[in-house]
């Protein structure tokens, strides 16, 4: 009673996530009903290919929920 759920935050594995997002359609509702993402490892991507895949990962979350943010979060 005396808490209130204010958001909730999905974070997203940048190197697996489509793959999740592909074969696990829980995932999506995830996405779908979440208030903002944060995608996790970017720091391991560094190939031109590899930044597309991300991009498209981006979008694809975006697509899935237009209102909810998606932040990059880096390693330390």
């Amino acid at each position: 009673m005396r808490y209130r759920l204010d958001g909730v935050v999905t974070v997203v594995d940048a190197v697996n996530g489509a793959s999740t997002l592909d074969e696990n359609m829980e995932s999506v509702r995830q996405i779908a009903s979440q208030t903002a993402s944060w995608l996790t490892k970017t720091d391991l991507i560094s190939s031109p290919a590899h930044q597309q895949e991300l991009t498209r990962l981006r979008q694809r979350l975006c697509a899935l929920n237009p209102a909810a943010p998606v932040t990059r979060r880096r390693g330390r």
